[in-house]
């Protein structure tokens, strides 16, 4: 049971749009701006590297190849945590946020012995992630290329296959 889920297509599309505002609004400003933008060349300047930074950034992170969430039999891979979470850690599964920011949230099992699990890096790392607030670990749903249905279901199941005591490789 591998379940792969890509980086999501609306996330890359939403920064290249806001990205394009940036350059179009510096190029204006550039242009046009000279008698009623007092600093205009500064001004439309930084709009438009601003704009390129964007573009660039969004570009460069949507086309990463591989998967953006993992789900298999040793347990839960997110790229933005950096880090497995194996099914022994994990106690349950669910929706949570809001309607405007959904996420799929991790509760783990035991948090201090999760943390002291890890090497001392990826605990530093975790510890400085937006997504971890101990006990849960979050997956945003506008990061991956799916539902938050999709998602959920796919932990659940692994998470279910766990506690039954089935062998991962007879599930597969």
């Amino acid at each position: 049971m591998t379940v792969e889920f890509q980086v999501a297509a609306a996330k890359t599309r939403h920064g290249l749009i806001l990205g394009s505002l940036l350059i179009v609004i510096g190029l204006g400003v550039l242009v046009f701006g000279g008698g009623a933008v007092e600093s205009h060349v500064a001004t439309g300047g930084l709009a438009l590297l601003l704009g390129l930074g964007v573009a660039a950034y969004v570009l460069w992170t949507g086309r990463r190849a591989g998967p953006q969430l993992r789900v298999d039999e040793t347990g839960v891979w997110f790229k933005d945590w950096g880090l497995r979470v194996p099914w022994r850690d994990i106690e349950d599964a669910y929706q949570s946020g809001t309607r405007l920011q959904p996420f799929v949230t991790l509760r783990i099992r035991d948090p201090e012995a999760f943390l002291a699990g890890l090497g001392a890096e990826e605990a530093k790392a975790l510890l400085g992630n937006r997504l971890w607030k101990a006990p849960e670990l979050k997956i945003p749903n506008t990061a991956v290329e799916a539902s938050q249905r999709e998602v959920l279901d796919a932990v659940l199941a692994g998470l279910n296959t766990k506690e039954r005591g089935v062998s991962h490789e007879a599930a597969s």
